[in-house]
């Protein structure tokens, strides 16, 4: 029974930092922190931005999968 409430827990913060990573990396100030490759910097000011933008999101999302993803495991062990 803990196994199932912790591997739903999971599953919905998972999906969660997934559905709102823009807002989570405006308020953790991550658009700013992102450094953009030299390749990259042949941009003007608004294409950076947008990278940098889009970086940040990214990278939010990728931790969301990093807690979804055990818990989509777990889900498949419990309710076999």
């Amino acid at each position: 029974m803990v196994l199932k409430i912790l591997a739903f827990l999971l599953l919905g913060i998972g999906a969660l930092f997934i559905f709102v990573a823009e807002p989570i990396a405006k308020k953790l100030g991550l658009i700013e922190k992102v450094a953009i490759n030299s390749a990259e910097s042949e941009f003007n000011e608004e294409d950076d931005n947008r990278v940098k933008r889009e970086q940040a999101i990214l990278q939010v999302k990728k931790y969301g999968l990093y807690i979804l993803t055990p818990a989509v495991v777990l889900i498949f062990i419990v309710f076999r």
